[in-house]
């Protein structure tokens, strides 16, 4: 019997975690869309993703990849690349929203458009992706829907309390989900800390200011993962996985 290729929407796409799961899932035999608002770096996602295939570089029945432009802080615009995306897959069977925004502040300095580019992106963009999805996921085989959160939504650090807020909102709207769609499952991923551009657009003084406070803190007492060994766990649970719930963090140093 051959077994037909999941069809895979990734949301926030063009690097971090979910570039990595994209190449991933691909090489697992996946089709898979990749979305996200960085064009030439998502198209050059999915190149390497198609080129890892058709270069042997893995043993298996690869996939294939395929970029689409997407702002998820644009509904017109979001909701156009998950048709298209649909469109080209033939359907879809899985969505994970990977899109993220963060920045380091803390909430005294928080004005009100930082915290709406936190939520907009955050929050605000995944529940567009999940309107614009659900039709075509109830019609999915074994449909699921992922939802990268923080392991930081419990306990948040300093400087980082906003985006822990916003992840906290995301991880609610994947438990509503549940509720409202007892035919999908809803998979909310905890993410510890990872190796990832997270902190790329920081003020350097600032950021070794943060780190060190957290040191002190012992809030860094988690071996810090890198995007491929995220994905792995991920991309597993997506494709094979019955869980609800993920926590994927590094082990406590010594």
């Amino acid at each position: 019997m051959v077994v037909a290729a999941p069809k895979v929407l990734v949301v926030g796409a063009s690097s971090g975690i979910g570039l990595a799961i994209s190449k991933r899932a691909v090489r697992r035999g996946a089709l898979v869309a990749m979305a996200a608002r960085r064009v030439d770096l998502l198209e050059q996602g999915a190149a390497d993703a198609n080129r890892s295939v058709s270069s042997g570089e893995f043993t298996g029945s690869g996939g294939q990849a395929k970029a689409f432009a997407c702002d998820v802080t644009d509904e017109v615009a979001c909701r156009n690349t998950v048709n298209s995306a649909v469109e080209w897959l033939g359907g879809l069977d899985k969505i994970v929203y990977a899109s993220a925004s963060t920045n380091l502040s803390t909430l005294e300095k928080m004005d009100a458009a930082a915290w709406r580019d936190l939520l907009d992106t955050n929050v605000v963009g995944a529940g567009v992706v999940v309107s614009a999805s659900l039709a075509h996921l109830r019609r999915g085989d074994h449909p699921t829907a992922v939802f990268l959160s923080s392991h930081s939504v419990a306990d948040p650090w300093p400087g980082l309390v906003a985006y822990a807020a916003s992840k906290a909102a995301l991880e609610t709207t994947a438990r509503g989900l549940r509720n409202e769609e007892r035919s999908i499952r809803v998979l909310t991923v905890s993410v510890g800390p990872t190796l990832t551009g997270f902190a790329d657009g920081w003020d350097q003084a600032a950021t070794a200011e943060a780190f060190s406070g957290w040191q002190e803190r012992g809030l860094l007492r988690n071996e810090f993962l890198t995007a491929d060994q995220v994905a792995e766990a991920i991309v597993e649970a997506t494709l094979n996985g019955n869980e609800t719930e993920l926590a994927v963090i590094g082990e406590e140093s010594q």
